[in-house]
């Protein structure tokens, strides 16, 4: 794309490294969770491919997408009710694999299935 700077409306994703978990409330370390065949000679699934990103502190945010993209597994990750295959989530600086009973003080989730719902 040849767009003159400052005129993209869509600017390039925020990267952080992992220094920022002292600043931000949430950050999400390449979470994956590779589900295993359901049955002898099946495939298995990768439901969530390397999720990556950071929420500062007080901060409200939602994950929007398409249906099976991710977005109920990544959660479910955060919030232990799904073991990640691999990576990490920090709340408040603490490991949801190591530390979930601290990080989950700071942790709070609301989940919309329909938009309906929500209104």
């Amino acid at each position: 794309r040849n767009v003159p700077p400052g005129d993209d409306p869509y600017p390039p994703p925020l990267v952080r490294d992992i220094k920022s978990a002292d600043r931000d409330g949430l950050v999400v370390s390449d979470l994956r969770k590779i589900y295993p065949p359901r049955f002898f000679g099946g495939s298995a699934v990768e439901s969530v491919q390397c999720a990556a990103f950071g929420v500062p502190t007080g901060q409200v945010f939602g994950l929007l997408g398409a249906n099976g993209a991710g977005k109920t597994t990544t959660v479910s990750m955060v919030c232990r009710a799904v073991e990640p295959t691999s990576g990490d989530a920090r709340v408040a600086g603490k490991s949801v694999l190591a530390d979930f009973e601290r990080a989950a003080r700071s942790l709070g989730v609301v989940n919309c299935v329909e938009i309906n719902q929500c209104v």
